[in-house]
């Protein structure tokens, strides 16, 4: 693991290009660990995700009736952009290569009797 030596591990102006300052961080002596034992101690970003449901039923019969179902995941598609790459010997390190899943929508029908 790398060996933080900035007190601030995070770039000046943190974007998806540079989350992290790649400065603040060196390598650890060889056969030794650095004090960030685990790449948990970086924080990313964060999310924002709005999950939605309606489902409605309607009687066509005493015993038969029509289900309708609507879901949409990440309703406002909001960009949540993933963890960065902690790598240090990785030549991406310090930038925010992914983001989660966009926008999904989906609906049903069924016929219950």
């Amino acid at each position: 693991m790398p060996r933080q030596i900035l007190s601030s591990p995070y770039a000046a102006n943190k974007s998806i290009t540079q989350w992290l300052n790649p400065a603040a961080f060196t390598t650890p002596l060889l056969g030794t660990y650095g004090p960030l034992i685990h790449a948990a101690n970086v924080t990313g970003p964060g999310s924002i995700r709005i999950d939605l449901g309606l489902t409605r039923t309607f009687n066509v019969t005493e015993r038969q009736s029509l289900e309708f179902r609507a879901e949409a995941f990440n309703a406002p598609n909001h960009v949540n952009p993933l963890n960065p790459v902690t790598s240090l010997s990785d030549p991406s390190f310090g930038r925010i290569l992914n983001a989660a899943d966009p926008r999904i929508m989906q609906m049903a029908l069924k016929f219950v009797f």
